[in-house]
């Protein structure tokens, strides 16, 4: 299927977003780069996942995403704010996310 002009802004942001968070973690020292594994790991998963729920995203929630901030940090706060914060959350905190960006917007 072919992307439409929003779905490739998003998916531009968001790669921009991790190429970002990329070169920040590696100007990080190796202890404080192995300190956030966790992080880097979760944050890779995050842009996966979003990548992913592009295709099926509503064209109004995708404008509003381009709208708002670090879409990776907010998803990893998110996350890194659940109870237990399991694996299984995290694509759970994704969606509980984007279902937020539709409902404060709409």
């Amino acid at each position: 299927m072919k992307q439409t002009p929003t779905e490739r802004e998003f998916c531009r942001k968001i790669s921009e977003e991790l190429g970002s968070f990329r070169s920040r973690m590696l100007r990080k020292t190796k202890e404080d780069l192995f300190n956030s594994a966790n992080e880097i790991d979760k944050t890779v998963c995050i842009y996966e996942i979003l990548l992913e729920e592009s295709r099926v995203l509503s064209e109004y929630v995708m404008q509003e995403c381009l709208k708002a901030g670090s879409l990776l940090s907010a998803v990893y706060e998110k996350w890194n704010e659940m109870p237990g914060n399991a694996e299984g959350d995290l694509t759970e905190a994704v969606l509980q996310f984007l279902n937020e960006m539709n409902e404060y917007t709409a």
